[in-house]
């Protein structure tokens, strides 16, 4: 089974993860999360089966 088509982010939450990638790397980690959050909000469909890595953010939270 082929894997279903990615459908690319709208531009306000392609703006927000460029942010988020800002942030990650400036290590303004809560600051990120809530971006973060704010993506998955709007989307929360990864593409169907395909699911992304945990990403550094996820750390977070067991972390604490």
């Amino acid at each position: 089974m082929a894997p279903p088509a990615k459908k690319p982010l709208a531009s306000k939450e392609a703006n927000l993860f460029k942010e988020l990638l800002t942030l990650y790397e400036t290590r303004q980690l809560k600051k990120g999360v809530k971006t973060a959050d704010q993506i998955l909000k709007r989307n929360p469909d990864n593409g169907g089966m395909w699911r992304p890595p945990p990403s550094p953010f996820y750390l977070l939270h067991i972390f604490k």
